[in-house]
Parts: C-alpha cells; sequence; structure tokens
C-alpha cells in the first residue's frame, strides 16, 4: 500500500493512483485529469535556484533567485496546465506565497515540482474508480442487484447528483450503454466476451489520455481488476478471481484495439 505525504509529486501521486485503482496513471495523465476537473489553484514547490522577482508599478526589478526552495501557488491555473501538458514546463503569470506575496519568473517551472495535497489527489479518479470503492463499503445496494442481473424500476438516484463523472455508473464500467443494455451484458455468463467489451473500454479511455500503445498485454491487468468487481460470483475462474495472465491469454487471445471513429 502507497501513503501519500502532505504534498506530493505527480510522481507519487501517480503510483499512488495506479496502486488504488488498478489501472496505469501517467504524469501527463494526471495533468488532463487536472485540467478536466478545473482546479482554482495548484502549488508548485520552485527550486532555489529559480530566479524570482516581486512586480511593482513603474518600477524594474531584478530576479533573483532566493537560495531555498518554496511551495508557492500558481496564478491563471488552466494556462499554467495546457502548457505543462504539450511541453512538460511552463512560465506560470505569477506565483502567490502563504504571506499573498506575489511573484513573477521568466524561468519555466517542470511539471516535476508540480505538489499535490491528499484532498487533490483524491479528486482524480473518475466515477468508475469512486463507484467501485463506494460499493466495498456497501454503499449503492440497487445498483450491485442491478450488477448481478436483478430487475430494478429505475436507475435514478444511484449516485450523487453532482457527481457527473459517476452519473452512469453502469456506462462508465461498461461502456457506452445503457441501463438495461449493461443488465443484458452483466448477466451474460460468457466472461470472455465481457472482458473484451472492458478491452475496448479501457482502450478508450487511454487512447484519450493520448496514449497510443495499446495492446492486449498493458490492459489485462486493468480489465481483471474491473471484471472481478462487475460481479465476482459470476465471472470468477474456479479457483478464485480471475488472474491477469488468464484474461490475458484466454479472453485477450488474438484481441485488438479498435480506435474508431468516435474515439478522439
Amino acid at each position: 500500500m502507497i501513503y501519500l505525504g502532505k504534498w506530493n509529486s505527480l510522481s507519487d501521486a501517480a503510483s499512488y493512483l495506479q496502486d488504488r485503482t488498478g489501472e496505469t496513471w501517467t504524469e501527463r495523465a494526471i495533468i488532463s485529469r487536472l485540467i478536466e476537473i478545473g482546479l482554482d489553484t495548484i502549488s508548485v514547490n520552485v527550486a532555489g535556484d529559480i530566479p524570482l522577482m516581486q512586480p511593482y508599478e513603474n518600477e524594474r526589478q531584478k530576479a533573483t533567485p532566493y537560495g531555498y526552495a518554496q511551495l508557492l501557488q500558481v496564478c491563471e491555473v488552466a494556462q499554467f496546465l495546457h502548457e505543462l501538458e504539450i511541453a512538460g514546463e511552463a512560465r506560470p503569470l505569477a506565483l502567490v506565497n502563504e504571506a499573498g506575496i506575489r511573484f513573477k519568473t521568466s524561468t519555466p517551472i517542470p511539471s516535476s515540482a508540480v505538489r499535490l495535497s491528499r484532498d487533490e489527489i483524491d479528486q482524480l479518479p473518475t466515477g468508475f474508480h469512486r463507484l467501485v470503492e463506494a460499493m466495498k463499503r456497501g454503499e449503492y445496494p440497487e445498483l450491485r442487484a442491478l450488477a448481478l442481473g436483478e430487475a430494478i424500476a429505475s436507475t435514478e438516484d444511484l449516485v450523487p447528483a453532482e457527481d457527473t463523472h459517476a452519473a452512469t455508473p453502469l456506462a462508465n464500467a461498461l461502456g457506452e450503454q445503457s441501463a438495461k443494455e449493461s443488465v443484458a451484458t452483466a448477466a451474460d455468463n460468457d466472461w470472455k466476451a465481457v472482458a473484451r467489451e472492458l478491452a475496448q473500454k479501457v482502450g478508450e479511455e487511454r487512447w484519450s489520455r493520448g496514449e497510443r500503445e495499446i495492446t492486449a498485454r498493458n490492459v489485462s491487468k486493468s480489465v481483471a481488476y474491473r471484471l472481478g468487481l462487475i460481479d465476482p460470483p459470476k465471472y470468477w475462474g474456479k479457483r478464485g478471481q480471475r488472474s491477469e495472465s488468464n484474461v490475458r491469454n484466454e479472453a485477450l487471445s488474438g484481441w485488438k484495439f479498435n480506435p474508431g471513429t468516435g474515439v478522439a
């Protein structure tokens, strides 16, 4: 189990999220997710050798290294993150310390300087992952009944309305399907067919994050993880939950990811 500190690098956050969700997380994927979430503030650990200056009206001041690292907040977060996603470094328009003093710098800040709090990292998993964790805690019994193939009158109120990423949980878990189609899929005992559907979904998610090498080998771990969570008694093997190699060798043998025309 990987534990987080008060402030964490993108690399630390990626390791934590991979351990928590079973998915592959990269620093770039985290930056993309931060852009999607739309954080108001983000912190950077500015190295002591980076020249900083305080902007004053009608006065020119030479930028000077402070000689020690400082945790500063970035102004204009969206622009900073977009540049960071493209180039791996960015020049923030302004930086602010805890006392509210503003600084400027002409030196690019690398992505390795970004620091995320535990609360910020906990916002990064998608609705699918948060839904799975909630179900593990015993929440959403109606949704579990649906996954087991039991008929329910409505899929309303399965998740909090304000959580847009989990508003259609079964669609997130099983692909772009309606709730009724998801029931039919969950009821199907052909675990190989379900595994292939999940592999396609995992591939589409990674493709949208900019990943282009999508193979049965590198998605099989995520597929095995999701397969076991849909309905463990139905899709487990004789010896328990299906392993990564079992999914890869049996269900995904010969499988190829198809980006399709609808995938960016």
